[in-house]
């Protein structure tokens, strides 16, 4: 009987045990690691090594105990390279490159969202995570609807298909989007509806005024449209903003971050559309200032991090490298002279616009001239004899006095208005920047990311790599 009872309790002792070790390994454990599940995606479109390296040379200069002062990116603690090429193209576009970073898969020379046969729509991250449950923003410094954050979320065979895309954004249903406005808002010829009625038809908010972007109230789908647009719906460059306001990229991003925020956490793609824009025009300083605009959108993500340690990841890159940017010509051989970038007190971009109008009324260079000495170049700038020679050339050729072959503008303007083209020029010049080309080139581009399992980032990978690693550290 004694020997029954001791191993009756031995028995209970057994299966209390076995179910207090059951309850310990089915109940979610304190140290178990918490999932990655606010992620920033930031795009420097146009953005190479060297306009990194540029900008925080110019930064160290300004700092003055310094010879660069690292920007808040080339802090992150990984840092990679990444190759840019598409399907059929060593140097590839936008939309293509676009494509790349946001379905995972090659496509053609302008093709946007869909296969290089252009007969498969290809899935974004940003769709799939839409798909998932995850709040998806897009941000952009230029049109809603261009190449880069149009990838996102749109399929075309042609990248430059504009109204057609800007219904497919409408379409969506992704709950936030800011930044520029529609490239052709009614269509290319003005007979089409209008995407803003579209888009409000399809449930978004349209904020275009001026808000406090942290504590507007945004609704379940919201588009906030920069109050100032420029001639293509862009936002203005960094180097203007004071001049003619508008949004920063650190207050687009604080936006996205107040309209998506939650348990749910969020997918936000920001793209620096205007450094490409301003790389397409070999305007050196509104590159550096565009960069720096950029990077302070970077630090904005950083902040948030900090309250989000175990939970965020960030990843920097670019789509392509514009302008074969070179900071070192061999006029100065190993000197930069980076403090005449501050000769200059606009984008050539802006610049374009005023001298239109005036070779339009038909101002003498006389006029033009005394425009560029007031607004364009600072106050005691003096212009060298070669350099007024050079401005008379390109007045010249801006009026039709003289021609210029294709190859001949191609290669002294690149498509830009030729006055702007070279005045930017006399800045970079002196400054000791050179570049190579007006256009994109095959430059393998900075790769900077920080979070749990960033390190993925930290080699040689192919921008059809980004959003695949993404994926894989987020556990989608």
């Amino acid at each position: 009987m004694k020997t029954t009872r001791k191993h009756f309790f031995a028995i209970i002792a057994l299966i209390s045990i076995g179910m207090v070790c059951l309850a310990s390994c089915t109940a979610k454990q304190p140290d178990e690691a918490p999932k990655i599940k606010y992620v920033f995606l930031f795009i420097g479109d146009g953005m190479g090594l060297t306009h990194v390296a540029l900008t925080e040379a110019y930064l160290g200069l300004n700092a003055g105990d310094t010879l660069m002062k690292p920007l808040a990116m080339s802090s992150l603690p990984v840092v990679g390279l990444c190759r840019t090429y598409c399907h059929n193209n060593l140097i590839t576009c936008s939309a293509a490159a676009g494509t790349a970073l946001a379905s995972g898969e090659k496509t053609a020379f302008g093709v946007l969202g869909k296969s290089s046969d252009k007969s498969t729509d290809l899935e974004s991250i940003a769709s799939k995570l839409h798909k998932k449950g995850y709040p998806v923003g897009i941000v952009s410094t230029v049109s809603i609807d261009h190449a880069t954050p149009a990838a996102f979320y749109a399929h075309s065979d042609k990248r430059n298909s504009y109204y057609d895309i800007g219904r497919q954004l409408c379409e969506s249903g992704f709950p936030f989007f800011a930044g520029g406005g529609f490239r052709y808002n009614t269509g290319r010829n003005n007979d089409m509806e209008s995407l803003l009625d579209i888009a409000a038809r399809n449930g978004y908010s349209l904020i275009g005024d001026s808000v406090d972007v942290k504590k507007h109230a945004y609704s379940n789908k919201s588009i906030l449209i920069n109050k100032v647009l420029l001639s293509e719906s862009e936002m203005p460059l960094s180097i203007d903003r004071a001049r003619l306001g508008g949004y920063s990229m650190s207050h687009l991003l604080e936006a996205a971050i107040a309209a998506l925020y939650g348990d749910n956490g969020f997918f936000i793609m920001a793209e620096s559309g205007l450094i490409d824009w301003a790389a397409h025009y070999n305007d050196a300083a509104s590159i550096v200032h565009e960069v720096i605009d950029f990077d302070k959108a970077i630090g904005v993500a950083l902040e948030f991090m900090k309250k989000h340690p175990d939970e965020t990841l960030i990843v920097v890159t670019s789509d392509h490298e514009t302008g074969g940017l070179s900071p070192g010509m061999s006029l100065y051989e190993y000197d930069l002279h980076l403090q005449h970038l501050d000769m200059q007190r606009m984008s050539a971009g802006y610049a374009e616009l005023q001298l239109k109008t005036m070779l339009q009324r038909g101002d003498s260079f006389d006029a033009v001239l005394q425009f560029l000495r007031k607004h364009f170049f600072a106050e005691n700038v003096q212009l060298s004899s070669a350099e007024t020679q050079a401005l008379q050339a390109a007045y010249n050729y801006a009026t039709g006095k003289t021609k210029l072959s294709e190859a001949e503008e191609r290669e002294l303007y690149g498509g830009n208005q030729a006055i702007a083209a070279e005045a930017v020029r006399i800045v970079a010049r002196r400054a000791g920047i050179g570049f190579s080309t007006y256009y994109h080139t095959a430059s393998p581009v900075p790769v900077f990311a920080a979070g749990k399992g960033a390190e993925v980032f930290g080699r040689f990978i192919d921008n059809t790599d980004v959003p695949l690693l993404i994926l894989g550290v987020m556990g989608e």
